[in-house]
């Protein structure tokens, strides 16, 4: 039931968590190229790299993330128990200092690219809804291709981008 909410909630920005996801994201760039060459139309692209993309989402996102796809309370909570709270030490003299851990998804969890990408995906929602027609490719708007944390922009110009 929470998968298929999922799915419907979810921004068409390109698969991201399937295998085949950076392959149709590459072949859907590829198509937009060739299209665009020859229907000589314009076509603007920006390449969007995010600095430390997943070491920088805060623990209080990934909740509310996970609260706007309407994930149960249940699983909000175990996810909380796995962010909130955690901290680092290090020793610096004779003592430990503790260092909070107050953002980014945890490497090696499991859940840490899907918990990524709901978090990044309620950043691009808004910025999907501007009035901008994207490129008509396969007639449909390409606006954005989203793969994890590799990002690009696609318009008629860079004005519109």
């Amino acid at each position: 039931m929470f998968r298929l909410r999922l799915r419907r909630n979810s921004v068409p920005i390109g698969r991201g968590l399937e295998s085949e996801g950076c392959v149709e994201h590459n072949f859907l760039l590829d198509q937009a190229i060739v299209e665009a060459k020859r229907s000589r139309s314009n076509l603007a692209l920006a390449w969007i790299d995010l600095e430390n993309a997943f070491g920088s989402v805060p623990h209080s996102f990934i909740l509310k993330s996970l609260h706007a796809v309407g994930a149960p309370g249940s699983v909000s909570n175990i996810i909380s128990s796995f962010y909130f709270g955690a901290s680092s030490e290090i020793r610096w003299g004779a003592g430990w200092t503790p260092i909070p851990m107050e953002a980014g998804v945890h490497q090696g969890f499991s859940l840490s690219a899907i918990l990524f990408n709901l978090s990044l995906e309620q950043v691009l929602r808004p910025a999907l809804e501007v009035d901008t027609e994207g490129y008509s490719l396969f007639e449909m708007p390409l606006r954005c291709l989203a793969y994890a944390d590799d990002l690009i922009l696609i318009d008629k110009s860079r004005e519109s981008l």
